[in-house]
């Protein structure tokens, strides 16, 4: 399984981790985001790439990046 540089939270505190880790957790932090405002573009943003590299969820992948913009 292959691993990816990331930076975790506010913190920058950097590591490795992988993409089944990875993802689930750019998920929901985008949706926690989004939750918390739904007008900043970032939250929609991650949430369509999770939709892209996580679900395969095209339609949701579009909207998002539509709401981002």
């Amino acid at each position: 399984m292959p691993h990816w540089p990331i930076v975790m939270g506010g913190w920058g505190k950097q590591g490795w981790m992988a993409y089944s880790e990875a993802f689930p957790k750019q998920k929901a932090e985008a949706l926690k985001a989004i939750e918390l405002d739904d007008a900043l573009p970032e939250g929609h943003v991650e949430r369509a790439n999770a939709a892209m590299n996580l679900d395969w969820d095209w339609a949701t992948q579009g909207k998002e990046f539509q709401a981002s913009t």
